[in-house]
C-alpha cells in the first residue's frame, strides 16, 4: 500500500449482528481477569471505592473490550465469507490454498486444542502460524481489504485490515490498512496508536509521520503535530524514493505552522 493522505486533502485518501464470546475464549477471558485481578489486588491502595467494586468496574471494561474485538472479527469473517463464496461461486479461477473452507477447518482444530486446558495459545507464534493459514489466504484477504478501501468502505476495510493484523502482526501493511480507515473515520486517536504500531515494521516511513502529523493537527495537538511533521520531512531528505510526498508535507507543515 503506497497511497497517502492526508483529511484535509481528499486526493490522497486511500455489521453484523450482535457479538458473543465462544464459550472456550470467554473461559480463557475469565481466566486471564482472575489472574489480573488477584495481582492488582496486591498493589490496590485506593481509598476512594473498595477493592470489590474497582474488581468488577475492571471486568466490566474487559469483557466490554473482548466483545467489540469479537465483533471486528466476526464481522471480518463474514465479509470474508460472502466474498470469497461469490467468486469461488462464479468459478473464474480455483482456490486450492485460499478458500474459506480452509479457514473454517483451521478455526475448528483451535477450538479442539483449546479444549485440552494444558494447551495455551499464549506463545510467540502468530496466530497464522497457529492455524497454520497460508500466506496465499492472507493475500487474497488482504486484497479483498484493499478493494473495500479503493470503494470507500472504510468500516469494512477496517474490520479486514484489523482481523490480519490479529492473525500475523508482523505485516507493516496491515497495520497502516487499518490506520488508514481509522483515520478517514474521525477515529484519529486511534489511528495514531495503529500507526505507531506500524512503525515497529517500517520506522522510518514518511507516509506514517505524515499521516500522524495530520492526525494530531485535527486533534488540536499541534506541538506534536509539528514534531512529526518535521521528522517526516528529514525521512524525506534521507530517503529519495520517499520524494513524493514532500510537496504535501511542506504544505502541511505551512499549516501547522499558521495554526499556531
Amino acid at each position: 500500500m503506497t497511497q497517502h493522505f492526508s483529511a484535509h486533502s481528499h486526493k490522497h485518501l486511500h455489521n453484523g449482528g450482535t457479538a458473543t464470546l465462544d464459550p472456550l475464549v470467554q473461559k480463557n477471558v475469565d481466566l486471564f481477569l482472575t489472574w489480573i485481578i488477584d495481582i492488582e489486588k496486591k498493589h490496590y491502595k485506593s481509598e476512594l471505592q473498595p477493592f470489590s467494586l474497582h474488581a468488577e468496574q475492571m471486568k466490566a471494561k474487559a469483557h466490554e473490550y473482548y466483545l467489540h474485538f469479537t465483533q471486528q472479527l466476526q464481522h471480518a469473517q463474514k465479509l470474508l465469507q460472502n466474498h470469497f463464496e461469490l467468486e469461488e461461486s462464479k468459478k473464474l479461477k480455483a482456490f486450492p490454498e485460499s478458500s474459506f473452507a480452509l479457514w473454517e477447518e483451521a478455526i475448528a482444530t483451535m477450538r479442539e486444542k483449546l479444549k485440552d486446558e494444558s494447551f495455551s495459545a499464549a506463545t510467540l507464534v502468530s496466530m497464522q502460524d497457529q492455524l497454520s493459514i497460508p500466506w496465499a489466504w492472507m493475500d487474497r484477504a488482504y486484497q479483498f481489504a484493499n478493494d473495500l478501501l479503493a470503494k470507500n468502505q472504510y468500516t469494512d476495510a477496517r474490520d479486514l485490515y484489523f482481523f490480519l493484523c490479529q492473525l500475523q502482526p508482523a505485516v507493516f501493511d496491515y497495520w497502516l490498512g487499518q490506520a488508514t480507515c481509522e483515520h478517514v473515520l474521525g477515529d484519529f486517536r486511534k489511528a495514531i496508536d495503529t500507526y505507531s504500531m506500524s512503525l515497529l515494521f517500517q520506522s522510518e516511513s514518511a507516509v506514517v509521520f505524515f499521516q500522524m502529523a495530520d492526525c494530531y493537527l485535527r486533534l488540536d495537538e499541534k506541538e506534536n503535530s509539528s514534531k512529526c511533521i518535521q521528522y517526516c520531512l528529514e525521512l524525506i531528505e534521507q530517503n529519495p524514493a520517499q520524494s513524493s510526498l514532500k510537496d504535501d508535507a511542506l504544505q502541511l507543515k505551512q499549516t501547522i505552522q499558521l495554526q499556531k
